[in-house]
Order: structure tokens, then C-alpha cells, then sequence
């Protein structure tokens, strides 16, 4: 055999290779060979390859997350009905969370998903991985990240919602109002890392700080790191912030990292504007914002990771909209599965229904009465409240409680993993 010739293998092989391999491994190892010259074309594609792989989890019982796992302080405020968390209720209820369920379905674990990422490329598993984020706040999210540069013309390649999506959603048109239809749908996005970093600069001044970020405790997420993966910016750039988030165990080092960010960003930046620089804590959290002189804020945020082993996937798959599941680590972009499905649709899907957006997806059941729900009284973001009582000796006291509004949970509100489930493999619903 001469030197540099491929080996001509056969699908059967990578299939068997495929069969050793699982979740995001599987999805890379199809994308790295699929309609090579080794194996030829190896991607399922077809639903019944989904419909095959569901029914194999068949008999497996739902994953429960105790009552015991929920925080003592949550006793006052929740409750535990039928295996599910109810909000009790409060003057500040008037936005009711609905009742979250304490069980997680096996096609929805960690495992579950594992298995069904072999199938990635069917018009099912494009659907089913939209729901992901329903319903995990008390459950490890470790389903892990994709390569954004790697998969963003595959799996992110623009196409329509498809009959799957469609059955459970449908686009909302009431934010439309003032805005142009067009606005979604002729977005275009970056692919390379140099283009990325460059609209960084451009739009956020990131040569002013990006260097004094410890990548290893620090992500920037969200809505930054969408707006520069953008090829035009949007309309308040200048006025958008960039949200980073702690993403280790550590809280006792939290304030001391900021700290050495700031430090190092005074060294980055003439001398001259080192005392424009201010940190500001927010009240009620853990959370600080620093203003730098380039006029860009900086927001380092503590979110929970419990006992999650990859902290940054479970952080990214529980922020409210699949758009915003996107996260900078220094070296690379990674996001969920809903992610690149928002961005390859051109839609997304707010699992709490606080979304402003053309082509917001509703659940098909939801009655569409934003006004109603828009015009519900607001609870404020932070508020201070006197308490009296009376001690032991008869006298009345008075404590302060300090309280801020926390982000609501992804809550399936509308019971979208049951009625996706119901209509690929309704015995996957029996349980013992």
C-alpha cells in the first residue's frame, strides 16, 4: 500500500464504532467521518432511528430528585404535592411559578440523552432537544457543550421548524408590532474564532479587559457572546453588558477573583484611567458589576452548580432562553443543542414566557394573552421588609428581611416533554 492511502472501510464498521460511543463523543465522531471515503455516509437521519432508540428506554423509571435535595429555607415558600414543588402563595405571587416536577423522564437523564445523540440529525431529535431545559433545576444538567465553530454551518445550518416543533409550538406575532418582520430571518453569524474576537473589540472594547479574565473560574455567556457570533450588531450594543459566570465550587474565592480581575484590567489600562474603575455589589445577592472607563459593564454573576461535574453545561441549560445558551471560555465557543437549533431556525424559545422577540415560540397550548400577562403586577427586583414580634420578655421587636427577585425556574409549564414523548412513545409513560 503507498504512503497517504486511505483505508476504504464500510458503513458497518463505523456503526460498530459508533456503538462503543455515546452523547456529544458520538456526535463528534459521526460529524468527523460521515461521507468519508472510510465509512461513507453513517448519520441516521430518518425518525424511525429516534422512535428505535426511545423505545429501547422503555421499562427504565424516571429519575426522582427527593424532596430532601430542596433547601430548608424553601419550606415557607414551596410545598410538595403529587411529586411536585408548589409555590405557596404570597402577596408577591401575582406571577405564579408553576408547579415544578420533582422526577425527571428517562428519555430527558443524562443517559437518556447519551443514547439518543447517535440519532442528532433526525428531524425528531432536533425537536426533542429543545426540551432539554424543561424542568432541571434540581437535576445535574451534565448533558455537556458543542464546538460552536465545528458545528455551527452543520447542525446550526439555517433551515424551517419542522413538523416535530411545529405540533408543539407555534410563532408568536405579538411582539411584532413595532418591528420589522424581516429582522429574525436574514440574521447571518459568524463562524471563526478571529471574527468572533474581532466584533468582541468592536462592539464591547474587549482589548480593554479581555486579557485580565481567568478563563479557568470565568465564562462569559449570553447575550454578548451572541451579539459578536452576529455579523451586524444590534441596536443597543452600547448599551448591552457583558454577564460572566463563576463556573467552580469555590464561593470562598468568588470576590477575591473579581478582585484579580480588576486588578489586572488597572494593569491592562493607562494609568490614567485606573481610579475610573468601579465595582458596585448588588444588593440581596452575591453578585457584582464593574464599570470600566471604556463604558462597558461587566456583570461577574455566582449561579448555583450543586454537585453538577460539568458546572458550565449546567449553568448554560438552565438560562430561560435556548438563544442565550452560548458561553466564551477563552479558547472557544461552546453552546447546548438548543442553542444551534435556535440559531439554525432562527427562533427561540423562552421556557418562562418573559420573552420580547419576532419569532418567540409558544407552546400550541398557551392562549396567547400577553396583555393579560404583561399587565400582572411586577415584583420588584429587590425590596425590604419589617417584620414584628413579640420575644420572650413581652417586648415587641422588629427584624429586616432583604429580598431579591431571583430568575424563575424553567419550568414545562405546559407539559411539552410529556406530549413529545406521548406522541413518539406513550408506553415510555407507564411506570411501575
Amino acid at each position: 500500500m503507498m504512503d497517504n492511502t486511505v483505508a476504504e472501510l464500510n458503513q458497518d464498521v463505523g456503526y460498530s464504532i459508533l456503538a462503543f460511543l455515546d452523547g456529544i463523543d458520538a456526535v463528534n465522531f459521526v460529524e468527523a467521518v460521515d461521507n468519508s471515503q472510510q465509512f461513507w455516509s453513517i448519520a441516521k437521519t430518518l425518525d424511525h432511528h429516534f422512535i428505535k432508540l426511545m423505545e429501547a428506554l422503555c421499562g427504565r423509571e424516571r429519575v426522582l430528585l427527593l424532596p430532601s435535595a430542596i433547601p430548608p429555607y424553601f419550606t415557607d415558600e414551596y410545598e410538595v404535592v403529587d411529586g411536585r414543588l408548589i409555590q405557596v402563595p404570597s402577596h408577591y405571587s401575582a406571577v405564579e411559578q408553576p408547579p415544578e416536577r420533582l422526577y425527571i423522564h428517562p428519555c430527558f437523564t443524562i443517559e437518556g440523552f447519551a443514547k439518543l445523540c447517535e440519532v442528532y440529525q433526525t428531524p425528531l431529535f432536533k425537536c426533542y432537544s429543545r426540551l432539554l431545559p424543561l424542568n432541571i433545576v434540581w437535576y445535574n444538567a451534565d448533558f455537556g457543550l458543542l464546538n460552536y465553530e465545528w458545528y455551527s454551518h452543520t447542525i446550526g445550518s439555517k433551515r424551517i421548524l419542522n413538523d416535530h416543533e411545529n405540533k408543539l409550538f407555534r410563532v408568536s406575532t405579538y411582539f411584532n408590532r413595532n418591528r420589522k418582520e424581516s429582522c429574525c430571518s436574514n440574521m447571518k453569524f459568524v463562524h471563526t474564532m478571529d471574527e468572533f474576537k474581532q466584533n468582541l473589540v468592536a462592539r464591547f472594547s474587549s482589548d480593554a479587559w479581555l486579557r485580565a479574565i481567568d478563563f479557568s473560574k470565568w465564562a462569559i455567556v449570553g447575550g454578548s457572546v451572541l451579539n459578536a457570533l452576529c455579523n451586524i450588531p444590534f441596536f443597543d450594543s452600547k448599551e448591552q453588558d457583558v454577564n460572566l459566570v463563576y463556573y467552580v465550587h469555590d464561593i470562598l474565592d468568588f470576590k477575591k477573583s473579581i478582585d484579580d480581575i480588576v486588578n489586572n484590567i488597572n494593569k491592562i489600562g493607562s494609568k490614567s484611567s485606573t481610579n475610573k474603575i468601579r465595582v458596585e455589589k448588588i444588593t440581596g445577592t452575591p453578585n457584582y458589576n464593574v464599570f470600566l472607563p471604556c463604558h462597558v459593564q461587566l456583570n461577574f454573576i455566582w449561579t448555583p452548580i450543586r454537585k453538577s461535574k460539568k458546572p458550565l453545561s449546567h449553568i448554560l441549560h438552565n438560562f430561560d432562553m435556548d438563544i442565550c445558551q452560548v458561553a466564551f471560555t477563552g479558547d472557544r465557543i461552546v453552546s447546548t443543542f438548543p442553542f444551534l437549533q435556535a440559531l439554525a431556525t432562527r427562533s427561540f424559545i423562552v421556557y418562562t414566557l418573559n420573552a420580547q422577540s419576532p419569532k418567540h415560540l409558544l407552546p400550541t397550548s398557551f392562549d396567547g394573552d400577553f396583555d393579560s400577562l404583561m399587565a400582572q403586577e411586577e415584583i420588584p427586583l429587590y425590596r425590604v421588609e419589617y417584620q414584628h414580634y413579640i420575644d420572650d420578655d413581652g417586648e415587641i421587636q422588629i427584624i429586616t428581611k432583604e429580598f431579591r427577585r431571583p430568575f424563575l425556574d424553567n419550568v414545562d409549564t405546559f407539559g411539552l416533554q410529556e406530549k413529545f414523548i406521548s406522541t413518539v412513545c406513550p408506553q415510555l409513560l407507564h411506570y411501575n
